[in-house]
């Protein structure tokens, strides 16, 4: 964010102020351009969206730097090949690397012929991305090629088995300890670029950044696949 109380402004933040979002690419160039991540005892997290001081911000250990990212494409209008492929590349990073970042509906109201979330077995599939479209992030931490079409809501089911495992931000109340399954062929989550972390560091190696645009050129993404 670049305002904080008083009117204070970061010169080294986003455009951005509270509840207004980001997005992944924000989030990995504080990660690469060694502003972030910081540990959680140092900066305990509060469910909530106020606005700080801008000196809570200053002076904390760097925890970890991001050195290299992998970008995964949407594969749902690709080929069979093709898309097996893309898949294939997310469980490796999965199982390599760690989670991958992932987008989906939020919505999981459970009524009428638009359900797409089973609230019994935490199971979600949308069928189309209009009447459900993107507005949520994830992180995909499994998969499994057997979970069953018939755990998936009556009124929208996928022609194959197979889900990621995902791991929401909504605590452990929600879903299965935290969790849901999200069918490989969920309209959202099959069109829309994944991301995942492919090399970091525990710290920075460096003292200062020597760059026009800190926030921008700092990182690179390449493609997975």
């Amino acid at each position: 964010s670049k305002y904080f109380l008083n009117d204070i402004q970061n010169p080294t933040g986003y455009n951005k102020t509270q509840q207004t979002g980001g997005s992944w690419l924000m989030s990995s160039a504080y990660l690469a351009n060694g502003y972030g991540a910081v540990p959680e005892e140092e900066m305990p997290f509060e469910n909530n969206e106020n606005t700080i001081n801008i000196e809570e911000i200053k002076n904390k250990t760097i925890a970890t730097q991001i050195c290299d990212t992998m970008a995964y494409p949407g594969y749902s209008t690709l080929g069979e090949n093709e898309k097996a492929a893309v898949i294939s590349a997310i469980k490796q990073n999965v199982q390599n690397y760690g989670s991958v970042f992932a987008e989906v509906h939020g919505d999981i109201n459970t009524d009428g012929e638009q359900s797409c979330y089973n609230q019994d077995t935490s199971a979600k599939y949308c069928k189309d991305t209009t009447s459900h479209t993107v507005d949520h992030a994830v992180s995909i931490i499994g998969w499994d090629d057997d979970y069953s079409v018939d755990n998936f809501a009556g009124s929208s089911k996928p022609k194959s088995n197979g889900a990621w495992i995902v791991r929401n931000s909504w605590g452990e109340d929600f879903g299965d300890r935290g969790l849901m399954y999200v069918s490989y062929e969920d309209a959202n989550i099959s069109s829309s670029g994944m991301y995942g972390i492919v090399k970091a560091l525990d710290t920075t190696n460096y003292d200062n950044a020597y760059l026009y645009d800190e926030l921008r050129i700092i990182w690179t993404i390449t493609n997975g696949i």
